[in-house]
């Protein structure tokens, strides 16, 4: 385990990546807060999981995720793990989890996907829209209208919608699998694919053997934390990454030491490429609005009349983060150093195209180009994919 803490650190150390916007304390660098959350996170795993438990999780590309960039959203896991275990032994302790369930919900302003799913006004609109839909088919259904109409209520709608959320739950891709979110979120897998094997052979022995462990308070936790929380798609699975790690040691403690030393080296294989994979495209994996922000706060002068894009917001918390004296124009056109995508001085294009003129057409516009960086996954989408330091002359 001590190990495998070590290649997260030196994978961190090496990826090197800027802070999100929410760990961003100016005068404080990100590793101030990075490196003390590693550590206690892995003293923590340590006392609370057995040797090959513990293995596993800290393995887990979504371990490198939550202690590099969502560190509070891993101590908020500790404190959930730590009540699910003191109502494993009380059932009264029930009473925490609702309260850290409250919490969750509160922090996310109430942003709830589920209760989003069931607000009157979007199940009225919802149900107008399936009536008109089945009103001007041709061939309709021959079941009388009133009784086709039983069905089309908000009860009926609002169980469908929960249902339908529900069954996101059992998302295997995402777990295992997954790259990217359908709704082109960024995607992280919580386990490597060979261990899909490693759990169908844990779940085996654990009602094979009929092990002694409170599974089913865990799968509730993770269910509660799945439904209220508002986190990108793999971060949804935080608790059920912890549960399901408890199945993949099981498997690991039952199978042979031959078998355990070829799914060791295939485990470590697993991280070095996904490391690598880290490594090359850093952009795709991560939120690259913050390589941006870096970009054009190293490459604007410290003390110059600056103006940052503002097309993804936090231009004034990140500017404070590397400078707390920083003061940023309010106006792009006053200001004497620019930081912008190069469509924002050109006119925004649907389709994300730039003429390819442009470094000529803003040169015509009185700026001189300093530096560019070319940033992939369409971050500003219809300013084109080159983020620019101008200078006007």
């Amino acid at each position: 385990m001590l190990f495998v803490i070590g290649l997260q650190l030196v994978l961190g150390i090496l990826i090197n990546y800027p802070p999100l916007s929410g760990q961003l304390i100016p005068g404080i660098d990100i590793w101030f807060l990075r490196l003390p959350i590693l550590l206690l996170s892995a003293w923590g795993i340590y006392k609370w999981a057995n040797k090959w438990q513990g293995f596993i999780l800290v393995l887990s590309p979504i371990y490198f995720a939550l202690w590099y960039f969502y560190p509070l959203l891993l101590i908020e896991l500790m404190v959930w793990v730590w009540t699910i275990e003191k109502i494993r032994g009380n059932k009264k302790w029930i009473v925490l989890l609702v309260v850290l369930s409250i919490l969750r919900i509160g922090f996310q302003k109430g942003k709830v996907d589920v209760y989003e799913k069931i607000i009157p006004r979007k199940l009225s609109e919802e149900i107008m829209e399936r009536v008109k839909s089945e009103d001007i088919l041709t061939y309709k259904t021959n079941l009388p209208l009133k009784f086709r109409r039983l069905s089309y209520n908000k009860p009926v709608f609002a169980i469908k919608n929960i249902l339908q959320e529900s069954v996101k739950f059992l998302d295997v891709e995402t777990i295992f699998f997954g790259e990217f979110h359908p709704l082109s979120q960024k995607g992280i897998v919580v386990y490597y694919w060979p261990q899909s094997f490693l759990l169908i052979v844990g779940v085996y022995f654990y009602f094979r053997k009929k092990i002694k462990f409170d599974l089913k308070t865990y799968l509730i936790g993770s269910f509660v934390y799945f439904m209220i929380s508002k986190e990108i798609s793999f971060l949804r699975f935080s608790i059920l990454w912890i549960t399901l790690s408890f199945l993949i040691a099981l498997a690991m403690e039952k199978i042979n030491k031959y078998w355990k030393i070829l799914v060791v080296l295939v485990l470590l294989y697993s991280f070095g490429v996904n490391a690598y994979n880290f490594l090359l495209l850093k952009g795709k994996w991560f939120d690259n609005r913050a390589m941006a922000m870096e970009f054009c706060m190293k490459n604007l002068p410290k003390d110059g009349d600056n103006y940052i894009t503002r097309i993804f917001g936090n231009e004034k918390k990140y500017c404070r983060y590397y400078d707390k004296n920083c003061v940023l124009n309010e106006k792009i056109d006053e200001a004497k150093n620019i930081c912008v995508f190069a469509g924002e001085l050109l006119g925004r294009q649907w389709n994300n195209t730039i003429d390819d003129r442009w470094q000529d057409l803003w040169r015509g516009k009185g700026y001189k180009i300093v530096k560019i960086l070319q940033m992939y996954d369409s971050i500003a989408y219809g300013y084109s994919d080159y983020l620019v330091v101008g200078e006007k002359e």
